[in-house]
């Protein structure tokens, strides 16, 4: 086995926030940190949400580099078989930066779908067993080749695995049998962001998008509290299993400058902490910044 050194101890972080307050930006600050050897290896994202939300893993910004720098190659592989024989294939974009590759994106989504014209049903769903299959040969062969995984989002990613067991493995449910959908693809999501995934060797950063709950404050009366949005027991639960977890924000002022940034402390609104980073709280949104009160 080939050790490798860097400056700083991996992390484990769960982030959410409102759309549009740099959640991808901070994981793809992990890339340019692989660039200045803080990071053991480059940045692998699996992202369910749609394309067009990989942006700032191909923005020459993240990677503090000019676009002429700047290299983006598109491809797919296929790796495997769906149970009807259909090539489960994933389409990736390599970025690289001064010809290192520095970020790989793969885009897990439902490219083969196919609407019935006489009814409701969908076919042609291979989102799920596709990342399955990518997890298993991820654990299996790739466990050193990169310094972070990124999972983006954990939101998008409940609704792909609970649409395959509406429309494949459950397709027959009626009624309350309904809830078997959710129930389904809350244990997938443990399945992988509480046990799979605690097995990771580097970095690890999931994102979610922000819920909001009612809770009794210590008067009793009953308030909102905002979460990262996850289905069932993972929305309160998940912050049992990760070390830190990061609300993003963002504010423009008045001269129009938007400035971004993470809260790392929790107050009566929102849930956030930095157990091990012990982040500065606020803290800006990149990857330097979450060290700022490393000793």
């Amino acid at each position: 086995m080939t050790k490798k050194t860097t400056s700083n101890p991996p992390l484990r972080a769960v982030v959410y926030g409102p759309q549009g307050t740099g959640k991808s930006w901070l994981l793809a600050t992990f890339g340019r940190a692989y660039l200045e050897g803080k990071v053991s290896g480059p940045l692998l994202v699996t992202l369910f949400d749609p394309r067009g939300k990989d942006a700032a893993y191909l923005d020459p910004q993240a990677y503090g580099v000019t676009r002429a720098d700047m290299e983006y190659q598109q491809d797919s592989e296929v790796i495997g078989r769906a149970s009807n024989g259909a090539d489960l294939v994933i389409p990736f974009t390599n970025v690289l930066v001064k010809g290192k590759l520095v970020t790989r994106v793969e885009y897990m989504h439902e490219e083969g779908l196919e609407f019935a014209e006489d009814s409701d049903r969908i076919g042609g769903w291979q989102v799920l067993p596709k990342f399955r299959k990518r997890m298993n040969r991820l654990f299996r062969d790739e466990r050193d080749e990169w310094g972070t995984y990124g999972f983006d989002s954990a939101t998008s990613a409940e609704l792909m695995f609970r649409k395959y067991h509406q429309f494949v493995q459950n397709a027959d449910a009626r009624g309350e049998a309904r809830k078997q959908w959710w129930g389904a693809s809350t244990d997938e999501l443990e399945s992988t962001l509480v046990i799979r995934l605690s097995a990771w060797p580097s970095n690890l950063v999931v994102i979610c998008h922000t819920d909001k709950d009612k809770v009794a404050n210590e008067a009793g009366a009953v308030v909102s509290r905002y979460l990262p949005r996850l289905p069932g027991r993972l929305s309160g639960d998940i912050s049992s299993y990760y070390p830190e977890v990061y609300h993003s924000g963002a504010e423009t002022g008045d001269d129009g400058e938007t400035t971004y940034w993470l809260q790392t402390r929790p107050t009566a609104l929102y849930g956030a902490f930095s157990n091990f980073a012990k982040a500065p709280n606020p803290c800006e949104n990149d990857y330097d910044a979450l060290w700022g009160n490393w000793k």
